[in-house]
């Protein structure tokens, strides 16, 4: 089974579409997503940011980081958004513990989130992981086109991702789970619905 993902930003595009589509032999599945995929910048961004937010918190590795804002802020946006995400998501993966959960979105697993994301839900995660961060005191890079007062995200203003103060760091990957209270990371994934 092949699967094509292709951007239509022009109305060559959309011609060269049809015309693969017309070529195929039925059966098949076919997905539209509005929007275009995530873009170069915004990586480099993210990877920057995963690696500021591990040196500023000094308890995780940039890849905790990143598996931690792949479960808690990536896959609530996806899960609000992409109706055969969220079926198996729900299905499969949301039974399992925080622990397990987290493993999932890390190397060597790394189970795609942020690479299926459009732009826009791109974005949306993106101003999620500064909001999140600045309420614990974190300071990000902003690129240039992000540093105006009006474009940056306030770290006080109301998102519906405070956390609950429970304390604490998020849990390390490969942490025990059973602990005598909940993580901090497993309460705001747990207030998420993830």
């Amino acid at each position: 089974m092949s699967t094509i993902n292709r951007t239509i930003e022009t109305e060559h595009d959309r011609t060269m579409a049809a015309r693969l589509i017309e070529g195929r032999n039925v059966p098949f599945t076919l997905t539209l997503t509005d929007g275009k995929h995530r873009t170069t910048a915004q990586n480099k961004l993210q990877r920057l940011w995963m690696n500021e937010i591990a040196e500023q918190k000094g308890d995780m590795k940039p890849e905790e980081v990143r598996a931690y804002c792949k479960l808690t802020i990536g896959v609530p946006i996806l899960r609000a958004q992409n109706e055969a995400f969220r079926d198996g998501y729900d299905r499969v993966v949301k039974p399992l513990s925080y622990e397990q959960k987290l493993s999932l979105m890390s190397e060597p697993l790394d189970m795609p989130i942020t690479r299926i994301m459009t732009t826009a839900q791109k974005t949306e995660y993106l101003d999620g992981i500064v909001r999140h961060f600045a309420e614990q005191g974190i300071v990000l890079t902003m690129p240039e086109e992000h540093n105006s007062p009006d474009a940056t995200p306030s770290p006080n203003a109301p998102s519906g991702d405070s956390l609950p103060s429970s304390g604490g760091p998020a849990p390390r990957e490969g942490a025990t789970p059973g602990n005598a209270e909940p993580s901090r990371g497993s309460l705001y994934a747990r207030a998420k619905g993830v």
